[in-house]
């Protein structure tokens, strides 16, 4: 099980970075066999882990318990991090479609928790609604928190006007 601490883990893939940036550092023709062969094996390591990230988080999806919606958290902020893939298909949903995915849940239940059910523009605690004021990082908010605004049904309706 991967440790988390209040921020990604990036020794997840730490163990493949060095081998990733010696081959886009090199002229791919003068690789020895033994990197081509040591390249082709961690590429396979990534995608096994990612693919195990994905599974974990389908896994907590399927069975929800009590607190599940951290380790999504967790999970989505790492599968983010290292596959653009997915955040590109984020990004290419329709907005509508987009605030019923598993994902946007999680990224909406844990900034409310982490700001205490706290409007940004007002301090109101209570239901609040999260809302992009930079749409363009649709599929990226997990990694970058601050496109995101809190704000209750008040704030909400000034901004629609």
């Amino acid at each position: 099980k991967l440790e988390h601490q209040g921020k990604v883990d990036r020794s997840f893939f730490d163990p493949y970075v060095g081998v990733v940036l010696s081959y886009y550092q090199q002229d791919e023709d003068k690789f020895p066999d033994i990197l081509k062969e040591e390249i082709t094996k961690t590429q396979q390591q990534i995608a096994r882990k990612l693919a195990a990230t994905r599974n974990l988080l389908y896994h907590l999806a399927c069975h929800p318990k009590q607190g599940a919606w951290r380790e999504q958290y967790r999970l989505w902020q790492q599968l983010l991090l290292y596959d653009q893939r997915e955040a590109d298909h984020l990004a290419s949903l329709h907005p509508e479609e987009f605030r019923y995915t598993q994902y946007w849940q999680t990224v909406s239940k844990g900034l409310k928790h982490k700001h205490h059910y706290q409007c940004s523009q007002c301090d109101w605690i209570g239901p609040l609604y999260v809302e992009h004021h930079r749409p363009e990082y649709r599929g990226q908010e997990i990694l970058l928190p601050q496109s995101l605004d809190l704000l209750c049904p008040d704030c909400y309706l000034e901004t629609l006007d």
